[in-house]
């Protein structure tokens, strides 16, 4: 007889992960039965697998999928995609740890009020220390069914972490991560969230996110500040979202979001040495942004960033003229 399908799927890409993939499976402490846990060894050139491996065989509910050759972090998703059973799916990166019971907490919350998505908060860890990150602005505890205030309270919390979602397994099958870039989360997470009727937050910090100073999204490159940007830039083009138009709200949020944004991509993109690929990578960045927004969208976010903090606005502006001045 076939065993019923779980109610949710942690999924764990882990490519080179050795010092750290141990600690990230033990940190989830014990498994409910309503959960499955699998982990996608990327061909990794270290002992990941091996690891992994080991302490999946005294885990009966965890099984490790071995990749023939290194498809990338979005390939491993979707692979751990297609594999996953369950109805909900949480992913985690293979270097991140879970607080003390944070999976039976989100087993508890499922069961009790089944949203489409349940959004948590999570700690930072880096050199200097941790610090609570938000994932959302918006109702707490409470099972809400208002799209624009999902999108909204997203992007006003400036968190397009997938590890900080678990959703409905049946919301990502029409949208897969686009293997090749490195902010997949940036790609995917709105046409996740655009397609939910109902949402649940719960602002506890269940995981905590290590920022290492190898890991690939911290080895700033102009290509690579290309990719963060355009992705932000094209998060309404997908087919989720296309021809929709999104509220006011959702807007106002979304451009500040990105005027956030851009600052900090062209503060990393002056640290970089001046030369042809920088100097096409500031066209590319600006060529995103302009075609992202509106002058009317622009003004209306500067106003609302003007009443909030006079000084980010002055800060924004001076580092877009800075690179215009090395970069044109």
């Amino acid at each position: 007889m076939t065993a019923p399908p779980p109610l949710i799927s942690i999924l764990i890409p882990a490519y080179n992960l050795g010092p750290h993939i141990l600690a990230g499976l033990t940190a989830l402490g014990p498994i409910p039965p309503q959960a499955e846990v699998l982990i996608y060894d990327d061909a990794s050139g270290d002992d990941t697998a091996a690891l992994a491996e080991r302490w999946a065989s005294q885990t009966p509910q965890a099984r490790v999928l071995r990749g023939a050759v290194n498809g990338g972090v979005s390939h491993a998703r979707n692979q751990l995609l297609t594999a996953a059973r369950g109805g909900y799916v949480w992913f985690i990166d293979g270097d991140d740890t879970l607080a003390a019971g944070a999976l039976q907490t989100v087993v508890d919350v499922l069961r009790a009020q089944h949203p489409n998505v349940l959004i948590v908060d999570f700690t930072r860890s880096g050199p200097t220390g941790e610090n609570h990150g938000k994932a959302f602005y918006g109702p707490e505890r409470m099972l809400s069914y208002d799209k624009a205030q999902l999108l909204a309270g997203t992007l006003r919390a400036q968190s397009m972490h997938l590890w900080a979602r678990i959703y409905r397994r049946c919301l990502n099958a029409p949208h897969a991560f686009p293997e090749g870039k490195i902010y997949e989360d940036m790609a995917v997470l709105p046409q996740i969230l655009a397609s939910a009727t109902s949402f649940y937050y719960l602002p506890e910090a269940l995981i905590t996110y290590r920022h290492r100073p190898d890991s690939l999204v911290t080895q700033v490159t102009p290509a690579l500040l290309v990719d963060q940007f355009t992705a932000l830039a094209r998060l309404w083009d997908g087919p989720a979202t296309r021809g929709w138009t999104p509220p006011d709200r959702v807007l106002l949020e979304y451009q500040i979001f990105l005027d956030r944004t851009l600052r900090r991509v062209l503060k990393h993109l002056l640290r970089c040495p001046v030369g042809d690929d920088s100097r096409a990578a500031y066209a590319q960045i600006m060529a995103a942004y302009a075609n992202a927004t509106t002058p009317m969208a622009r003004r209306r976010a500067w106003v609302e960033l003007w009443r909030g903090n006079l000084n980010e606005v002055r800060r924004g502006a001076r580092t877009r003229r800075k690179a215009a001045r090395v970069f044109s």
